[in-house]
C-alpha cells in the first residue's frame, strides 16, 4: 500500500493538470536568423534543459554582417568554449555557404544573447541591464535607463 501511495505521490509531482509530463527547461533566449544586431531580435524561446543561448556573428560573400540567435546543446557549446571560440582578434572561418564566422558564442542568462559579440564583456550576465526587456510596456513613458 505504501508503494502505491508512493508512486501516485510521484506521478503526480511528474504531472502538471492537463496531463502533460513537466520537464524542466533551460533559459529563456532570443531566437533569430540573419538579423543586423542581436538586440533588433524579438522572438523569445525557452531552451531545453541540455541547451544555452548562443549567438553566431557572421559575414556574407557580399559583405553584409548578420547574426543568428537561438539554442544549442550544451555539449557543442563546451565544443565551442573549448575549440572554437570566435571574437575580435581571433582568426575567422569560412563557412561551406560562403560566409565568414566572425563570432561564435554561447551563454546561460536570461536573454544573454541579445549583446553583439563586439560588446560582450565576457560574463554569462549583462549587469548594466539587468537582464530586463519589457514584454508588455504600455505603462512606460519612454524606453531609457532610469
Amino acid at each position: 500500500m505504501e508503494i502505491s501511495a508512493l508512486f501516485l505521490a510521484f506521478l503526480f509531482l511528474s504531472v502538471d493538470g492537463r496531463g502533460n509530463e513537466k520537464r524542466q527547461s533551460g533559459p529563456d533566449c532570443l531566437h533569430c536568423l540573419k538579423v543586423a544586431e542581436a538586440h533588433d531580435c524579438e522572438i523569445v524561446v525557452t531552451c531545453e534543459e541540455d541547451e544555452e543561448c548562443f549567438r553566431t556573428q557572421y559575414i556574407t560573400p557580399q559583405g553584409h554582417v548578420f547574426f543568428d540567435l537561438g539554442c544549442k546543446s550544451k555539449q557543442i557549446c563546451d565544443a565551442i568554449d573549448k575549440y572554437g571560440k570566435r571574437s575580435q582578434g581571433h582568426p575567422q572561418r569560412r563557412q561551406p555557404d560562403g560566409r565568414i564566422t566572425l563570432c561564435e558564442e554561447c551563454c546561460t542568462g536570461i536573454l544573454c544573447n541579445s549583446k553583439s559579440c563586439d560588446t560582450y564583456n565576457g560574463a554569462h550576465v549583462y549587469p548594466e541591464s539587468n537582464n530586463r526587456r519589457c514584454y508588455a510596456c504600455s505603462g512606460e513613458q519612454s524606453v531609457e535607463k532610469p
